[in-house]
């Protein structure tokens, strides 16, 4: 990690300007940061062009939208030599003119790094890890994004770090996690000073080697607990909910649909209670640190799913808004497993193919139930 400090000097040449913090969240508990509005929102691809966003915005009354740039939209090509993507970066810049004329507030979330094998998480076994040459590719994104977005003020919701971490075991290598977040936050912090900066928790082997292999994995949710979070008064922590993975992937990847809830999914009974529980760790991550809002960035279950799907959104989002944590549907207008707009295939079983969008699909409307929340 003393490498990637070292590049820091070499990387960030501009002027540091302290400009004052602004909150985003709200909550009625006095012991939380008092006047924080509560975002309520979406995943979407920045290809999303401005009338779908007007579209949207008009028809959910979502506050913000996490914008997520993974697959053809990769802000940083992932071969060498590791050019910037401008033409992700075009998408960027018109949607936050957007979102500053529409009231609407943006996530940048680049999703994706080079030395990663997947677009869309990150694995323990990723040369990401290995390589530190390939976490200053990284580093010099989020340089160019602070150093480009740090005049647009409240538009910006957050600065999303990475999508999905996964390391190595960390009793072992190192917690290379917590090493890169360090870095990650004095660069920015060096370029702009008021935008939120979001931290996702990571997953680890227990065992194995540094390579990433061998071990049993621990899940994000379960590595909430060793997270140290920088000194910083204008963090954002943002777990990712799906649980159980068996109900909420149903029919996606290969994955064995017709699995129901409220319901025995391998032989554990699955409710809002049990759900509640599994989430336990994240309230309990807040209880230690009350002044650091909570985002859940991504939570969702398959359209293949089917009505059954309505019911568990209907009570994970219950039991966030309990909460007074912000949160970020998954998704909107990408992969069909997951758009909000497309009704139900007949069924039972139900599927995840394409049917046609309508503004009053089932899972819209549950959706609209929360964002009218929104003022």
């Amino acid at each position: 990690m003393r490498q990637l400090q070292n590049v820091i000097a070499a990387l960030v040449l501009f002027t540091f300007i302290p400009i004052a913090s602004c909150s985003l969240f709200s909550s009625s508990d006095p012991d939380r940061a008092p006047d924080r509005e509560i975002l309520r929102g979406f995943n979407i691809s920045p290809q999303a062009d401005n009338n779908v966003l007007n579209t949207v915005i008009a028809r959910t009354g979502a506050n913000v939208i996490r914008l997520s740039f993974g697959g053809s939209n990769r802000l940083v090509n992932k071969t060498a030599p590791y050019d910037f993507n401008e033409a992700a970066f075009q998408h960027l810049n018109r949607i936050l003119d957007w979102a500053e004329r529409s009231g609407v507030r943006v996530i940048i979330d680049p999703h994706t790094t080079p030395g990663t094998k997947s677009d869309w998480t990150i694995y323990p076994d990723d040369e990401f890890w290995q390589d530190e040459s390939l976490q200053e590719h990284l580093i010099r994104l989020w340089v160019r994004i602070a150093t480009e977005n740090k005049h647009r003020g409240d538009v910006i919701a957050g600065y999303d770090l990475l999508n999905e971490p996964s390391i190595p075991d960390p009793t072992q290598c190192g917690d290379k996690w917590n090493e890169l977040v360090a870095v990650l936050v004095e660069t920015i912090r060096e370029i702009d000073d008021r935008s939120p900066i979001i931290i996702e928790p990571s997953g680890k082997l227990a065992g194995g080697d540094c390579q990433g292999k061998g071990g049993p994995y621990i899940g994000r949710l379960t590595g909430l607990q060793d997270l140290i979070l920088p000194d910083d008064d204008n963090l954002i922590v943002s777990p990712h909910i799906y649980v159980p993975h068996q109900f909420t992937h149903q029919g996606v990847e290969g994955n064995p649909a017709g699995v129901s809830y409220p319901g025995d999914i391998n032989n554990i009974f699955w409710d809002k209670n049990l759900i509640s529980y599994r989430i336990q760790s994240i309230r309990d991550f807040h209880s230690t640190h009350p002044n650091i809002p909570i985002l859940i960035g991504e939570f969702s279950v398959s359209r293949a799913a089917g009505p059954d799907g309505d019911v568990y959104l209907n009570d994970l989002i219950s039991l966030m808004e309990d909460e007074g944590w912000g949160w970020t549907y998954h998704d909107l207008r990408g992969y069909t497993g997951w758009d909000p707009e497309m009704p139900y295939t007949d069924g039972p079983p139900y599927g995840v193919e394409a049917t046609p969008r309508d503004r009053d699909a089932p899972r819209m409307i549950l959706l609209r139930e929360f964002y009218s929340k929104n003022n």
